[in-house]
Parts: C-alpha cells; structure tokens; sequence
C-alpha cells in the first residue's frame, strides 16, 4: 500500500476478501463476461510471440484481480523465452 505517494495506491488484496474473490471468479465464466475470456484466449494461443515481444527489463504490470491464470500464462512464457 502506497499512501504517501502523490498518485495513491492500494492493492486489491485489501479490497477483496476470500469470499468476494471466490464471487468475481464466477463472474470471469459467465456468457456475458467475454473480456476475460478474450484476453485468456489471445494469451494462450499467442503465448511465445508475445513473450518474445517483451524486451527483458520491460515493467510487467499484473493484469487484472483474480486467480492470475492470465498473468501466470504469461510469466510462464516469458521465462521459457527469456530464461528467468
């Protein structure tokens, strides 16, 4: 948590409780949920050109709450392309 900051922050784990996480998790399977999805979907398909399109020492930003499938997928590739 980042307070003193000019730009505040705070880390979603704060806002999120295990049972409000459990409940967004639902929410990423449903019909009408389809950014999750798409993004997933690209990730998994693509995973080795994105990865490689990542220069190392790049800032990775996480990307989005939840369970970090997306985010897992794509740090996964990046250390088979980039050896870390």
């Amino acid at each position: 948590m980042v307070l003193n900051r000019q730009a505040k922050e705070i880390q979603s784990s704060f806002l999120y409780d295990t049972q409000g996480s459990n409940l967004f998790e639902e929410l990423t399977i449903l019909e009408e949920y389809y950014l999750y999805k798409a993004d997933l979907e690209l990730l998994e398909k693509n995973p080795m050109d994105i990865a490689e399109a990542i220069l190392p020492g790049s800032l990775f930003v996480e990307l989005g709450c939840g369970c970090a499938k997306k985010t897992a997928t794509l740090v996964n590739a990046i250390q088979r392309v980039h050896g870390r």
